[in-house]
């Protein structure tokens, strides 16, 4: 993803690089949260999903004493994605919030996240923004709730690989537990409890 921000306090490609993947991964892994933010101005999301439809609000926030004009987002298309998204005011005023809502469709699978390109006017200039909606595949996922012996015995169904996969890493710090299963439930993932005697296994 880049970005293109004329004058002196532009971010660097790399700051910016960091930006765009550090809001993605937090509003992948929470049903709400800040998609991007720099002097200019935020990029919230909130979002809900049924089987293969999602809605997604998302809110454009205008950090400076100016407006920003010419304000234009455009989705370009992706094959497994059918979206819809409500006009966005093409000005926003100093400190003001424009909202936009996004239907999606998902039709089948895909690998990479639908992008969206967010393009304004600021006092020094033109900026272009190439973000990715934080809409993984997974987010279509329907959680199963199932005992702990259904899960066993769907479990021992699946017979090695492809199906089966298995990776072990050593984590850089603590598993908040909490945090941990309130991502997988934005993830639209169901953990179940009992499966493992170790509590600290989920």
């Amino acid at each position: 993803s880049t970005s293109n921000v004329p004058g002196g306090d532009a971010a660097a490609p790399a700051d910016m690089a960091t930006l765009i993947r550090t809001g993605y991964i937090a509003t992948c892994t929470n049903t709400e949260g800040m998609l991007f933010e720099d002097e200019n101005i935020q990029i919230a999301v909130k979002c809900e999903y049924h089987g293969p439809m999602g809605r997604l609000m998302v809110l454009y926030g205008n950090k400076n004493a100016l407006p920003l004009t010419n304000f234009r987002v455009n989705f370009p298309t992706i094959p497994s994605i059918d979206s819809t998204a409500t006009p966005v005011a093409n000005n926003i005023s100093p400190r003001s919030q424009a909202q936009q809502l996004i239907s999606v469709e998902c039709s089948g699978p895909y690998q990479d996240a639908p992008k969206m390109d967010v393009m304004f006017t600021t006092a020094t200039g033109q900026v272009s923004l190439n973000l990715r909606l934080p809409i993984p595949m997974c987010k279509f996922n329907e959680a199963v709730p199932m005992a702990a012996e259904e899960f066993f015995s769907r479990w021992n169904m699946v017979k090695g690989p492809p199906l089966e996969y298995q990776g072990v890493f050593k984590a850089s710090r603590p598993i908040d537990m909490v945090y941990l299963e309130k991502s997988l439930a934005a993830m639209r993932l169901g953990p179940i409890k009992g499966v493992d005697p170790a509590p600290a296994n989920l």
